[in-house]
């Protein structure tokens, strides 16, 4: 999402010579199936870092990655302002974009490129995309990554082979600044090149064109990502200092507002975060350090339960919040917890008043044995009897478990899932309880990757995004193996 300014020059240049006459290639439909439709919430301006620390819902490191251009991928504290280096990329990588499934992918111009997200290493997938200045890749909400160039080429890429598809252009004389960004309903924005400051415009992912929205007020606006509430965030920078600056953009006006120098990092090209849906209806905070995390104390939070009438998703060291404290496989390992959330909620002056409130599924997928072994209605460790249903998201997962991921959820009542059943985002899977926990009820939730046998499932960072209120769907029944795999 970053080129030089002599490059990004003459590149806006060719685009607004450039014909523009090309038939589109129309995309399938960008409706995300599995949710209703819900009104786009506006961002909030922030003033400063301290915002950020009192209160909003951006604990928890990885769910934001960013990337320098000489080819560092790092992830972003929100609260600091400061940054974790991964790992070096051994590539010039112009943008990153990261699925649902946790899978993360770069582009260097001219190649799409698959990221370890441990090691930050790159490695290219196919011979080339087929078009040259790719400088802006996301992820749609139905997994499909799109691309955008810096002559306002919009493109539809293939993450098997590494090839681009033309599906149209932004508009004469605009060109890609370059960031894409998908909000959780579909709505596609992008930084647009104009000369001066970068510009937010919204893009039709079918036809590729772009609608003005307004003056970001930044210059090289390489890095766009929407965070857990739906509030749209930017790097950019402000004449005459080159510091990478984050900053906060409204989807409405496309103002942007600064919300802090990012500290030990230069030429800031990519943002790219993995946003996934609440289980819970309604808003949620998250709170509490990750663990281990070296800049935190390894004590409990205190503040998991009283805030009142909002969801409280939070991280601490007690409980299953632990390596290999999770549910036990059948050799008697436990899945790692080290990143997970209970989710309570404090309404009314009632501590346990999220009692019997229904938990639902966070993405499309199928009902499978927690580590092989437990399934729901069979009894676990620790006690915990019909109150763990394990989501598996994916296919064939037992033979390549690397595009797959899992979410689990602990601590549950009238389970209304079946082992092998299809389930999407509308499936209520049962009530919150106090079952494994006595007198707290609550709901333990885990992202999870690896493999889904004892000791394997290893947990994973993420932002949980607002779950707008619709009606459950009719649960689908259970299917045979043999056909979903």
């Amino acid at each position: 999402m970053i080129f030089a300014s002599p490059l990004k020059f003459w590149a806006i240049l060719a685009a607004a010579l450039a014909p523009l006459a090309a038939t589109a290639q129309t995309p399938t439909d960008l409706t995300f199936p599995d949710q209703a439709p819900a009104a786009v919430v506006a961002p909030s301006v922030l003033a400063k870092p301290a915002d950020l620390a009192a209160g909003d819902p951006f604990a928890g490191r990885s769910w934001l990655y960013g990337h320098e251009i000489e080819g560092q991928l790092f992830t972003l504290d929100f609260e600091g302002l400061d940054t974790d280096s991964v790992g070096p990329t051994f590539e010039e990588v112009t943008d990153i974009a990261t699925h649902a499934d946790g899978r993360q992918f770069g582009v260097s111009f001219t190649h799409l490129l698959r990221l370890d997200r441990s090691s930050g290493l790159a490695t290219e997938i196919g011979t080339g995309l087929g078009f040259r200045g790719v400088n802006a890749l996301d992820f749609s909400p139905d997994g499909r990554l799109f691309a955008a160039t810096t002559r306002g080429e919009f493109l539809q890429v293939d993450t098997v082979t590494g090839l681009a598809k033309l599906i149209g252009f932004y508009g004469s004389g605009l060109g890609s600044a370059g960031d894409l960004a998908f909000d959780r309903n579909g709505n596609l924005y992008a930084s647009i090149s104009r000369f001066g400051n970068d510009s937010l415009a919204q893009v039709n992912a079918v036809t590729g064109a772009a609608t003005m929205i307004g003056s970001i007020g930044f210059r090289d606006v390489y890095g766009l990502a929407f965070g857990p509430t739906d509030r749209l965030y930017g790097v950019g920078e402000s004449f005459p200092s080159s510091t990478p600056i984050l900053i906060s953009i409204d989807t409405q006006s496309g103002a942007g507002t600064a919300i802090g120098p990012i500290t030990g990092r230069n030429e800031i090209g990519g943002f790219a975060s993995r946003r996934i849906l609440s289980p819970m209806v309604g808003a949620v905070r998250v709170n509490g350090p990750a663990y281990p995390d070296p800049d935190r104390p390894l004590t409990a939070n205190g503040d998991c339960r009283h805030q009142q009438e909002v969801w409280t998703a939070c991280q601490h060291q007690t409980g299953f919040h632990h390596p290999t404290g999770g549910i036990a496989g059948t050799n008697g390992q436990g899945a790692d917890e080290s990143y997970s959330w209970d989710f309570n909620l404090f309404s009314g002056g009632v501590v346990n008043s999220d009692a019997g409130r229904p938990v639902y599924a966070i993405a499309e997928g199928k009902v499978v044995r927690y580590s092989g072994n437990l399934a729901p209605g069979e009894r676990g460790n620790s006690g915990i009897g019909s109150s763990a249903v394990l989501v598996e998201h994916g296919t064939a997962c037992n033979v390549t478990p690397n595009d797959c991921w899992w979410s689990g959820y602990l601590h549950m009542s009238d389970i209304s899932v079946e082992l092998e059943q299809r389930v999407n985002q509308r499936t209520q899977l049962g009530l919150i309880s106090d079952l494994g926990s006595p007198g707290v009820d609550h709901l333990h939730f885990v992202i999870y990757q690896g493999r889904n046998i004892g000791g394997g499932l290893v947990s994973v960072d993420a932002a949980i995004a607002h779950r707008p209120r619709v009606a459950p769907t009719v649960a689908q029944p259970p299917v045979m193996n043999l056909l979903l795999d």
